[in-house]
């Protein structure tokens, strides 16, 4: 970090940078140093206030492994429907795209997640941030998830077009979704946001049927993934990503199917603690998974003594796993709206109420040493569709 200073003619000591400035240069450095530079990234100081601005939603075909031509080919089902009542095994994992051996870290990530929910897990969908071109890869190649999932996506998602940009430029990270091959999809799209990073949001719609699923749905359950805007200066573009989420997921469009509820998933940046109540505001107004039930007091721990549960009791996710991580934090969150319920869960190593975290402590070999899998852990939650009366437009 003092020569990444220096190169930049950054004056400052290692130690008088704040934690945003210190993350800031860190992660800068290193997607400079993997060819992702983008010029046009902010720096703390130039994030403009986001501009009014719909956004046209980008559609796109899933895709399912087929094994006869070894290759991935569009998937529809739209004759199955989800059973209200079911179960959905939700989980959401940032996989910090400026480490190195994107392709191995991706692989140990999908190996831990096999051994949480199985062979042949059912009704699981898995959301990630922060992939790589080789991350996808790995996916694509795994057999796990060839055998178990449909893809939202099999080629990295282009960039809003820009003047400086050309036409169909990869990003050099993403988000995906990998959905459970036996529950049914009517639409995945994404949704550009006003962000100065070029995040979005990936969505998903579930039918969800009545009775045994014999007749055709005509209500959905709408999942989405995303990655916030990301530095303590981008908290007033968070806020306002967190607003088109939220009438995402209280929308009424979906070809044809009603919105009946909606659980968004991911990293939502929250460097800011008041941003933990940032769901609350009116124009937001989603419940927060960690929240269904009450935490557990934080541990009395002794001066100079380590907290053994990871931050337990605040749920924190992010802030163990990174050399450059001087504050701990929870990133990673579910929030929902609608007939939506979560339960407690047994599965994962670490529980707290009904919010799981895995991941902890994970590392995979990378040629003579040991790796960090991801400086964030991951997240698990249960839900299922009801049609209480009392949890709809939960306040």
């Amino acid at each position: 970090m003092a020569l990444e200073l220096k190169r930049r003619g950054d004056h400052r000591k290692v130690d008088d940078l704040s934690d945003f400035d210190f993350n800031y240069v860190y992660l800068d450095a290193m997607s400079e140093s993997l060819e992702f530079r983008d010029d046009t990234s902010p720096k703390p100081s130039t994030l403009q206030a986001p501009t009014d601005r719909q956004a046209n939603p980008n559609f796109l075909h899933p895709q399912k492994y087929n094994s006869q031509s070894s290759s991935w080919t569009a998937f529809g089902n739209k004759d199955r429907t989800l059973r209200r009542g079911d179960d959905l095994k939700i989980a959401s994992w940032n996989m910090f795209f400026p480490a190195p051996a994107a392709a191995a870290r991706t692989s140990a990530a999908i190996a831990c997640l096999r051994t949480i929910f199985g062979q042949s897990p059912e009704n699981l969908v898995i959301m990630f941030q922060e992939l790589r071109q080789e991350s996808l890869q790995a996916i694509l190649e795994d057999e796990w998830t060839q055998q178990n999932f449909v893809l939202s996506d099999t080629e990295p998602p282009c960039l809003d077009e820009r003047d400086e940009e050309p036409a169909h430029t990869p990003s050099p990270y993403f988000t995906l979704m990998m959905i459970p091959q036996n529950l049914p999809i009517c639409n995945v799209f994404r949704v550009p946001f006003v962000s100065e990073m070029r995040r979005d949001a990936l969505v998903v719609d579930i039918p969800v049927s009545e009775d045994n699923g014999l007749r055709v749905s005509k209500r959905s359950l709408r999942l989405c993934t995303t990655h916030l805007d990301s530095l303590y200066t981008g908290k007033e573009l968070r806020f306002h990503q967190l607003m088109q989420i939220s009438a995402l997921l209280k929308g009424d469009w979906s070809q044809g199917q009603t919105i009946h509820g909606g659980l968004v998933g991911g990293d939502m940046n929250s460097v800011d603690r008041s941003e933990h109540n940032t769901h609350r505001a009116p124009e937001v107004n989603l419940k927060d998974v960690w929240e269904d039930e009450p935490a557990p007091a934080p541990p009395a721990l002794k001066p100079f003594k380590r907290d053994i549960t990871y931050g337990k009791a605040r749920g924190n996710t992010w802030g163990y796993q990174s050399d450059s991580a001087r504050t701990r934090k929870r990133l990673d969150k579910f929030l929902y709206t609608g007939p939506i319920e979560t339960f407690a869960l047994s599965e994962c190593q670490d529980t707290t109420g009904r919010l799981g975290r895995f991941g902890i402590g994970l590392k995979t070999k990378v040629g003579l040493g040991d790796v960090w899998v991801s400086d964030h852990f991951g997240i698990y939650s249960t839900v299922y569709e009801t049609s209480s009366a009392s949890v709809i437009n939960p306040s």
